[in-house]
């Protein structure tokens, strides 16, 4: 049933890896976060990655803006470093297990999908099959 596609824990990620090409540099990092990410060498498609740096943990705000930058030139990254293209041209996560809370619970609010959100692609079918069940073809 449509419905059913709303919940957390009936999506099905399609691994497109637009939502970590688009919204990389504009989720929001959590002290957590920021704690299991810092001073740890990680896996990237540029190999070990050691370009996160953050400001000081005693800043007074609860959330950071993350910002990546190539670990040779120093250019601004134009999708996350994390971000890894597989032969069968699907996508995946270098730190799947370790990262951010933002990423992992994307593209939902709390329980329920985001239905605003335009650049996933389960979203497009989940609105889709909602209309089509609004307009009886379903």
């Amino acid at each position: 049933m449509v419905i059913e596609k709303l919940f957390r824990d009936n999506f099905e990620c399609k691994r497109c890896g637009e939502c970590c090409k688009s919204y990389f540099n504009t989720f929001r990092l959590r002290k957590e976060d920021i704690d299991r990410l810092s001073n740890r060498k990680l896996p990237s498609r540029f190999g070990e990655y050691l370009g996160i740096k953050f400001i000081s943990k005693d800043f007074p705000l609860k959330t950071y803006d993350r910002f990546f930058y190539h670990p040779e030139d120093g250019t601004k990254l134009e999708s996350c470093p994390f971000l890894i293209e597989r032969d069968d041209g699907f996508y995946e996560c270098a730190i799947n297990d370790i990262k951010p809370v933002a990423c992992r619970n994307f593209p939902f609010t709390g329980e329920f999908i985001d239905l605003s959100e335009t650049i996933c692609q389960v979203v497009d079918e989940v609105r889709e099959d909602l209309r089509r069940y609004r307009d009886g073809e379903m």
